[in-house]
């Protein structure tokens, strides 16, 4: 995942700022299934469990909009957060079934939309130097999107035009870092 902003500070004093952001956020994911249970005769053989036997790749590629706000609580410790809203989200995947014959693609496309949040309480061990710990929460959602399917679709491996499909994407977690500020001249 990458996200770049560019904001301005409207409220700033020595112990706060606050300002507003626009900025594009990219996420990208995979996912793979290993082995299976032969349940349909598409399937050609499930006696390899190392082989992979379905794949899910998906982007998401979003304009974000939102507000930053960083405060020193008391003496070293801080608090930074910011929460986007994602007005625009451009999502792309495709499934993938490996070990039907013949395969069977499905890609889907959409637009939807989507929040991220994020708070990291900080610490200033010099002047320079800074270590956090957080949370963050993203979510995006499809509003219109389709899928299709190409190859092995069926037992007669027809392909099929595109559907209305819904995708979504929820993730959360905790993280650590640290930064470092170069001097800065007066």
């Amino acid at each position: 995942y990458a996200a770049a902003d560019v904001g301005y500070n409207v409220l700033r004093d020595r112990d706060y700022k606050v300002g507003p952001f626009v900025g594009y956020s990219y996420f990208r994911e995979n996912i793979n299934a290993f082995g299976c249970t032969q349940i349909q005769p598409m399937v050609a053989s499930c006696a390899n469990g190392n082989q992979a036997s379905l794949t899910q790749d998906e982007t998401w590629q979003s304009v974000r909009v939102g507000v930053s706000a960083v405060a020193t609580m008391w003496n070293r410790w801080g608090i930074n957060g910011d929460v986007a809203y994602l007005p625009y989200a451009q999502y792309s995947g495709l499934d993938s079934h490996l070990l039907r014959v013949p395969f069977a693609f499905y890609p889907q496309d959409g637009s939807g939309r989507g929040v991220q949040t994020e708070l990291i309480l900080t610490y200033l061990v010099t002047e320079n130097l800074k270590l956090g710990i957080g949370g963050r929460y993203w979510a995006m959602w499809t509003t219109s999107a389709s899928q299709s399917c190409h190859g092995g679709c069926n037992a007669e491996g027809t392909s099929f035009p595109p559907s209305p499909y819904t995708a979504n994407a929820e993730r959360y977690g905790a993280f650590v870092q640290m930064s470092y500020q170069f001097a800065t001249h007066p």
